[in-house]
């Protein structure tokens, strides 16, 4: 929420940046059209004020050039006749002052109309002087210079001085249309310059606010990513910690990603191998121990199991004290191979105990394969994944016949059925069991390659005796099966399943059989 209200916030301070700037260049705007307005209007001006001045000066040549002449006239002897036109209206002072450009002249300058009749009565006057003089000329020349001084000179004066003032007017008319453009420039320049300005203003506002903004959502980015970071580190630690108790293998067979897809009564059925192991006499070693200790020695001895089977594909389904139930799904290889290397670890264990003080262990184990149905059960509040199966009650009981016959490692006929190298696998075969609430019998064999090498070499030597010897017990041949499994015993006296047939020969030789009688073991040749 945070990063979004920071963008949110620097958004609105960038779109107020600029939207200021463009009121501004707007205002600037407005201000330079309306001064380029002015500039045109008093350009007009000026080019009516230059026709009115143009207008006033060809008056005032018209003026000087009459004066002129009519000076010459008057001090030249000679000249008898005025070499302009004597009329008011058709000399061209006249002109001027009565044709359509005064019309003209007086619109645009109303003001100047009174200067204008001014000038017209002294140049009327003028020409009735001028008149007289060129008359009197021809009569008396005294007379006619005297006339000139006395009243033409001065009429000429105050012509020349009322057309003096309207030049004045019309220079300051100009003056004040230049100046209304000049300022009118003025405001352009400073407009565009404040429009700049602003502009430039805004842009580093802009920047300023950007540069920030960039920074700051990179800061919040990296807080939300480090945030993010620790959430996924948590998550992994979390799911890490939750993988030690929910099997990440349930979640890959119900096909979920995550615990949190997993939903009560979810199940999938699957073909899969089945170990069991537990401690021999483990309540013995328990009772001697404190509770610290006994967890301690638990733990120690799972720490060496776990990996081991997970290294033949596996995976530890329950513990269940001192009891493991493991499950291999890609068949009886992976399983019988983590058997043995279990079997062989023990023996690295004990070397271990026996050098820090405590007795050695032994751990039987027994594998089987079957169909099982893997799934989730409980409740809605409290839910646990679980195989049910027959199979895995059967691999429960092979594990349990391991202490029956006294071997370490028990397999049924349905793993090694299904190994794909059979010949690299030492084994013998232990009867047909009728274990505890089935009523068909189950072959089962012991495996050995954990042993030592010789005693693993004897016992394969004696494997053809020993199944002669199972299978001679099961014809009641007490006295046969007898003699060949001490014979065996002779040359491997650690044989306890060799022990366990003669013990069980000998008592039903003493106590004899009846006629229905149905063993737990029968004996089958392999």
């Amino acid at each position: 929420m945070a990063f979004i209200h920071s963008r949110l916030s620097i958004r609105a301070k960038l779109l107020t940046t600029i939207g200021l700037a463009m009121v501004a260049s707007l205002l600037a705007a407005v201000i330079m059209y309306e001064s380029i307005q002015e500039i045109h209007k008093a350009d007009y001006a000026s080019q009516e004020l230059n026709s009115s001045l143009h207008y006033f000066l060809d008056i005032k040549t018209a003026h000087m050039l009459w004066s002129i002449q009519l000076f010459e006239f008057v001090n030249d002897p000679h000249k008898e006749k005025l070499a302009i036109e004597t009329s008011g209206l058709k000399c061209k002072l006249g002109k001027y002052l009565y044709s359509t450009p005064r019309n003209s002249f007086l619109e645009l300058h109303p003001d100047l109309y009174t200067l204008v009749s001014q000038v017209e009565l002294p140049h009327l006057a003028l020409h009735q002087s001028a008149i007289e003089i060129e008359k009197m000329k021809m009569a008396d020349k005294e007379k006619a210079l005297e006339i000139f001084t006395s009243r033409t000179i001065p009429l000429m004066e105050n012509l020349r001085h009322f057309l003096t003032e309207i030049g004045k007017k019309l220079e300051a008319k100009k003056n004040g249309q230049d100046a209304i453009k000049e300022a009118s420039r003025y405001r352009i320049f400073y407009a565009l310059g404040v429009a700049l300005l602003i502009c430039l203003i805004a842009i580093g506002m802009v920047f300023y606010i950007s540069t920030k903004a960039i920074r700051h959502i990179l800061d919040l980015q990296k807080e939300k990513d480090a945030a993010h970071h620790r959430m996924t580190e948590e998550f992994i630690t979390i799911n890490q910690a939750m993988a030690k108790f929910v099997l990440q293998q349930m979640l890959t067979f119900l096909s979920k990603n995550d615990i949190r897809e997993v939903t009560l009564g979810e199940q999938i059925e699957k073909e899969m191998a089945i170990l069991f192991a537990d401690i021999r006499d483990f309540t013995s070693y328990s009772e001697s121990m404190s509770p610290q200790e006994n967890f301690n020695f638990i733990n120690s001895y799972l720490s060496r199991m776990g990996p081991i089977i997970r290294k033949h594909n596996g995976y530890v389904d329950n513990y269940m004290g001192d009891a493991i139930m493991a499950l291999f799904p890609n068949g009886a290889d992976d399983a019988l191979q983590a058997g043995i290397a279990m079997q062989k670890e023990i023996f690295v264990y004990n070397k271990h105990r026996s050098h820090s003080g405590f007795r050695p262990i032994e751990i039987g184990i027994g594998i089987h394969i079957g169909k099982l149905m893997f799934g989730t059960i409980g409740e809605a509040e409290r839910m646990q994944g679980t195989v049910i199966s027959d199979a895995v009650n059967l691999a429960s009981r092979l594990e349990g016949l391991t202490k029956i016959f006294g071997v370490q490692l028990i397999a049924s006929q349905a793993i090694l059925s299904q190994v794909k190298f059979r010949e690299k696998y030492l084994f013998r075969s232990l009867g047909a069991v009728a274990v505890k609430g089935k009523e068909r019998t189950t072959s089962v064999f012991e495996i050995f390659n954990h042993l030592d090498f010789k005693s693993a070499a004897v016992r394969k030597a004696n494997k053809g005796f020993f199944e002669e010897g199972v299978h001679q017990y099961y014809r009641h041949e007490f006295d046969k099966a007898i003699l060949s499994f001490q014979s065996i015993l002779r040359y491997d006296p650690e044989d306890r399943a060799a022990l366990y047939f003669v013990e069980k020969s000998m008592h039903f030789q003493k106590s004899g059989t009846t006629r229905t009688w149905n063993p737990q073991i029968i004996a089958q040749k392999y």
